[in-house]
């Protein structure tokens, strides 16, 4: 199923709350299938909660900064 990203996102911090260190993917689905408005709620949600995101899809073009990312949490 298509844009189901805002409520798996919802979820893992309702059910991991500060456990939840980093948030990868698009979200482009979001917005297409469910609407500017969902979108925008989503995005405000993360930066109220301070959840991290990083874009990343099957483009390598964005797996650098992803594999970025990863390392700096592990290394913390």
């Amino acid at each position: 199923m298509r844009g189901v990203e805002d409520d798996a996102i919802y979820a893992a911090h309702s059910n991991f709350n500060e456990k939840l260190v980093l948030i990868m993917g698009s979200l482009k689905d979001v917005k297409s299938n469910k609407g500017e408005l969902e979108y925008n709620n989503l995005i405000n949600y993360m930066k109220i909660n301070a959840l991290p995101f990083v874009f990343f899809s099957s483009s390598p073009k964005s797996w650098l900064k992803a594999h970025s990312a990863i390392l700096d949490i592990l290394i913390k």
